[in-house]
């Protein structure tokens, strides 16, 4: 009896464990079939120019790829961390395997800009490393040093300026009393030679 009770056991474990295993293999390949039906899309992309001497327009390109030729719910560009979304060069090409190829064009001022590249096929998103962009100002009071001289001009103005007019004009006042003097001293010479005279 004891003999039966053993192997009934065993029997009803092993079933078990053989049913646990078909259900967790069955679960995991559903899983990774649905896993494995999309992949991510690819992106790469850049900038025109990547330095410039003056500000102006800057060109950001990107090119979208996915295996699976899912089209992207949104392909975007961040530039110094404010999302835009770039549009189709080429609305007409709906081949994403090979590659489509989006645009956005921006006027940027003077200074280093940091961009990137994100988009997602409704299942991933992906994005690139983030890259930037440097532009020169145009005008003296432009970029990247801009405070820098607007505070050295309200300094000048406040503090040298004033002391520069106060120096104009005591130099001034000095000439005037120098001459006053000088023709005092040139006056009361002759009275001297004309007494002695």
């Amino acid at each position: 009896m004891r003999k039966k009770l053993l192997s009934v056991t065993s029997t009803v474990s092993t079933c078990f464990l053989a049913a646990l295993y078909l259900m967790a293999t069955f679960h995991g390949v559903a899983v990774g079939e649905d896993d494995d039906e999309n992949s991510p899309p690819a992106l790469s992309g850049g900038a025109t120019p990547q330095q410039a001497k003056a500000e102006g327009d800057v060109v950001f390109t990107c090119i979208y790829k996915d295996a699976d030729n899912d089209p992207p719910a949104g392909v975007w560009v961040y530039i110094n961390g404010e999302k835009h979304e770039m549009g189709e060069i080429n609305p007409q090409d709906t081949n994403y395997t090979d590659g489509k190829d989006y645009m956005y064009r921006c006027n940027l001022g003077g200074g280093t800009w940091v961009y990137y590249f994100e988009a997602s096929d409704g299942n991933h998103t992906v994005s690139t490393h983030a890259r930037t962009v440097y532009i020169q100002s145009s005008s003296l009071l432009g970029g990247e040093h801009r405070d820098l001289i607007m505070a050295g001009s309200i300094l000048f103005l406040v503090f040298v300026a004033p002391w520069m007019v106060f120096v104009a004009w005591t130099m001034k006042r000095l000439e005037k009393a120098i001459e006053h003097l000088g023709g005092k001293k040139s006056s009361g010479g002759e009275k001297t030679e004309r007494q002695n005279l």
